[in-house]
């Protein structure tokens, strides 16, 4: 089980179950009361960053014959808070005889049995009592408004409640006894003391030293790993997808619309913006198929000079009025050298403006070129 870790911006130590047995030579007391040590048994602890701070204390059973003011009757527990300011001390209370390791210590003690609850402060000595609350098999205590809320470190243990001692702690005994624990060997009087495992629970009470709780940086550590952890892991997914996207469209040819513009006839486009849909020099080829060339303007041989009226044969009668048309335009008048659109004449018909069609293909995602 998870010892230590922040959660909700409160600080919450673990204890592992089932370790109520002080270094492991514990014989638990005789009397039938006593016949479970789950009230001994730590669970959890929990400290709120709230004002006032609220101190929950999970056991892993409550049993309370003796129907106290707080609903628990047997067990004694002390929680010690430290926020790594001056001021701390590196002693608890009197009673469990427990010290901290070096650069640890207390400024908010909680003591908290049947009869009530008191917290103490580290600097003047400051004893304040304190409302508890019994909830299932937790109990909630509420510091004063002078705790601050910014704890980073949480020490907790359980002893058996004297109601007649004068620190509420009952000491163990070297035999058997039916009011209280017994243990071979001298041991400061706790039955379960808040610590990762049993091995590290054996030691801090074979040294009367508490365990070296995780500071705010050290309980960080672990989460933070993880979270740069896991957005290293989606960093790499998305790269990996956005290249493998990028190859997949690099690798397949061009569909649907960008295909079909991709190449373009010069001459289909030209054709396309005329207004009767042909392309330039169409109109006119289609009109007189049998017509030469523009560029070959018909030219008629001029009579000879000592031709007279007389030699003219018929063809040349016919074809002396219709002359004279042409040289004065279709509707009989004279040509005055001008088109009909009112510009210069340059000698040239219109379909020449538009040249020789120069067939060509081009992309249009190219300059465009010159065509001659």
């Amino acid at each position: 089980m998870t010892w230590a870790w922040w959660a909700l911006a409160a600080l919450l130590v673990q204890d592992p179950v089932g370790d109520a047995h002080g270094a492991g030579d514990l014989t638990p007391p005789q009397a039938p009361a006593y016949a479970s040590v789950a009230p001994f048994d730590l669970v959890e602890v929990e400290v709120s960053d709230t004002v006032p701070v609220e101190v929950r204390i999970e056991l892993a059973g409550i049993a309370d014959p003796a129907s106290l003011p707080v609903g628990i009757t047997l067990p004694v527990i002390d929680v010690y808070l430290g926020d790594g300011g001056p001021g701390e001390r590196d002693a608890s209370l009197l009673g469990p005889g427990m010290a901290f390791p070096p650069g640890r210590g207390w400024t908010w003690a909680v003591r908290v049995h049947g009869d009530g609850a008191v917290a103490v402060r580290a600097r003047d000595g400051l004893r304040v009592d304190v409302p508890a609350e019994r909830q299932g098999d937790a109990v909630v205590v509420t510091l004063p408004r002078a705790a601050p809320p910014e704890f980073r470190s949480v020490q907790a243990v359980t002893g058996v409640y004297d109601p007649f001692g004068e620190d509420a702690w009952r000491a163990f005994r070297s035999e058997a006894s039916p009011w209280t624990f017994a243990t071979p060997r001298p041991a400061p009087p706790v039955v379960d003391v808040l610590a990762p495992d049993a091995e590290a629970q054996t030691a801090a009470l074979r040294t009367a030293t508490f365990p070296r709780s995780g500071g705010l940086l050290e309980r960080l550590v672990w989460p933070l790993v993880a979270v740069v952890g896991v957005a290293l892991l989606v960093a790499a997914t998305l790269q990996r997808w956005r290249t493998g996207r990028a190859r997949r469209a690099a690798a397949s040819p061009p569909t649907g619309g960008e295909a079909a513009l991709d190449l373009i006839d010069v001459a289909d486009l030209s054709a396309a913006l005329r207004p009767d849909g042909r392309a330039p020099g169409a109109a006119s080829a289609a009109a007189a198929p049998d017509a030469p060339p523009p560029n070959d303007r018909p030219t008629h041989d001029p009579p000879p000079d000592d031709a007279g009226p007389d030699d003219a044969g018929p063809d040349d009668t016919e074809r002396a009025p219709r002359e004279a048309g042409d040289a004065k335009g279709n509707d009989g008048t004279a040509d005055d050298g001008t088109d009909d659109d009112g510009t210069d004449d340059d000698g040239t018909e219109d379909d020449d403006e538009d040249g020789d069609v120069v067939r060509s293909v081009v992309r249009l995602d190219t300059p465009p070129s010159r065509h001659g």
